[in-house]
């Protein structure tokens, strides 16, 4: 019923406008936040980020690093096939450097229902729907919570984010591991 009135709507505009471009591009994530949300709720962030994650030394998020270390998805790629099993030998040296370090990457936030005040959400590599959920690879998301006090709203456009990143499996209703990297402390950029 969405659709048509969608559709609907476009046949009587002489072009197609940004509002009917951005219902249709929604329609699809509305559909994959609702899986998310829904079906696992609070689960995915139930050990929560802010307690120090298993490895953890539990000094100050970055203690020791010189810098914030610029990256990109790309350098958190590895071998591996959707859908096969992650194990953390998978990882190369490369990525493990950047675990419990502070780094800087820029993506998409994946849209949910909730648009406004985000303290926790999924980031992906672009905005598609290929980065999150059965069958995504899993080095294209991070499940980031920002610092404590912060926010940010729901965007279409690409942000920076920075904070700590680190290594922990997140499982989704379907028994696979959907997600394995995750980031606290984080500032939207």
């Amino acid at each position: 019923m969405f659709r048509e009135s969608v559709t609907k709507l476009k046949r009587t505009t002489c072009g197609e406008s940004a509002l009917v471009r951005a219902l249709m591009w929604l329609l699809p994530w509305c559909a994959w936040g609702f899986l998310f949300l829904g079906l696992t709720g609070a689960a995915c962030w139930s050990q929560s980020a802010t307690a120090a994650p298993p490895g953890s030394t539990g000094a100050r998020p970055g203690a020791g690093q010189d810098a914030v270390k610029d990256i990109t998805f790309d350098n958190l790629k590895f071998d591996i096939q959707p859908g096969d099993p992650f194990s953390r030998e998978m990882l190369t040296e490369e990525i493990e450097a950047l675990m419990e370090r502070t780094v800087r990457i820029k993506g998409f936030i994946r849209p949910s229902f909730r648009q406004t005040g985000l303290t926790k959400f999924v980031f992906v590599r672009d905005d598609q729907e290929c980065c999150f959920g059965p069958g995504a690879a899993l080095y294209d998301c991070i499940l980031v919570e920002l610092a404590t006090g912060k926010s940010t709203d729901f965007t279409v456009r690409p942000i920076t984010i920075r904070g700590v990143v680190y290594v922990q499996d997140f499982t989704g209703p379907d028994g696979n591991t959907w997600a394995i990297y995750r980031m606290r402390d984080a500032y939207v950029e």
